[in-house]
């Protein structure tokens, strides 16, 4: 599934989506340019909408740190093979370490960071967590990685 949505009806339409019942499992679901709420976050969260869901894709939706944290605590998205969260104000040491501290996707082989503002505090943090045994893509890119950093 993929949507792009207007400010105005973003919260209805998420609303709605979230509690359709499914015929058949979704595989990847993407929102990009949403700036998704907590609450729109939290929904989707516990809507059946994503429990067999291998690709998500949530680029450029201003979720910050704290935006990024429900997505990395959910038990929900163990599946998840692919995650996209680029461009999303994720910065500093915290940022890295909400993603490498998660315990939620053993099964993530593909991690899109880029176009964040992770720090090289943050990336070290990362690469040197043991939490994600598949991971074989991390893409960090356009982040504020100095030259002498991790």
């Amino acid at each position: 599934m993929n949507f792009v949505f207007e400010e105005d009806k973003k919260n209805m339409l998420l609303d709605k989506l979230c509690g359709l019942p499914l015929r058949h499992q979704v595989k990847e679901f993407a929102i990009e340019d949403a700036v998704l709420s907590a609450k729109n976050l939290e929904n989707l969260f516990k809507s059946n909408l994503l429990q067999s869901i291998q690709c998500l894709n949530l680029p450029k939706n201003s979720l910050g740190n704290k935006g990024i944290a429900p997505i990395f605590q959910s038990d929900r998205l163990r599946l998840i093979r692919k995650l996209d969260i680029s461009s999303n104000n994720i910065t500093g040491e915290e940022g890295g370490r909400i993603v490498a501290d998660s315990k939620s996707f053993p099964s993530l082989a593909c991690l899109d960071l880029r176009f964040n503002k992770l720090t090289h505090e943050g990336f070290r943090v990362l690469i040197q967590s043991k939490n994600y045994p598949a991971l074989m893509s991390l893409k960090v890119d356009k982040n504020r990685l100095e030259d002498n950093g991790a």
